[in-house]
C-alpha cells in the first residue's frame, strides 16, 4: 500500500516536483518565507533601536509635549494645542496631528518623556501642524485618506472572506 501522497503523485502527474508550476509555486513560497524572515530581523533591529533611544535623555531637558509647544509657538501656531492621547484614541491613532481639532495627540509615552524618541515624534507631529498651515497639498491628500488606511485592514479581510 503506497502513502497518500505518493498515491496522489501519481494519479495526478501534474504535482510532481518537475512541473514548471510546482517549481514556480515553491520558489514563491521560498521568496515569501525568505521577505517573512528579512521583515522579522528588521522589526527586531528597529525595536532595539527605539528601546535605546527610547532611553536616551536630551539635554535640553524637553518632554516631548514641551518640544512641540515650543516649536508650534516659534512657527507661529499659538492656537494649535498639545494634548495627551486617550485610550481609545492612542489605540486607534497613535501619535497624530488632528486637522480638525487643530490639536497634536500625543501617547503618555512620548508626551511625558525625555528622551530623543519622545522629542524626534513629537515634532515630526508638530510639523504636521506647520505643514497644514502652508496648505502642503501631499499633507491634504495623506489627510483625507486617513480614514481609508485605519480601516482597511478590516476592508481586506472582509474581501478576503
Amino acid at each position: 500500500m503506497m502513502d497518500p501522497i505518493t498515491d496522489t503523485i501519481q494519479t495526478n502527474p501534474s504535482l510532481a516536483l518537475g512541473d514548471p508550476l510546482m517549481i514556480t509555486a515553491l520558489v514563491l513560497v521560498a521568496l515569501l518565507l525568505l521577505a517573512s524572515l528579512v521583515a522579522g530581523v528588521m522589526t527586531l533591529v528597529l525595536w532595539l533601536k527605539y528601546l535605546k533611544y527610547n532611553r536616551q535623555p536630551v539635554q535640553a531637558g524637553y518632554t516631548g509635549t514641551e518640544a512641540a509647544r515650543k516649536l508650534l509657538d516659534e512657527s507661529g501656531l499659538e492656537d494649535v494645542q498639545v494634548r495627551r492621547a486617550g485610550f481609545l484614541r492612542a489605540l486607534f491613532y497613535g501619535n497624530y496631528y488632528s486637522r480638525r481639532a487643530r490639536t497634536v495627540f500625543l501617547r503618555r509615552n512620548i508626551a511625558d518623556r525625555n528622551s530623543v524618541t519622545a522629542i524626534g515624534v513629537a515634532t515630526q507631529k508638530a510639523g504636521l501642524a506647520l505643514l497644514d498651515k502652508e496648505g502642503d497639498p501631499q499633507f491634504r491628500v495623506r489627510e483625507s485618506l486617513r480614514g481609508f488606511f485605519l480601516f482597511a485592514p478590516i476592508f481586506f479581510i472582509i474581501v478576503l472572506l
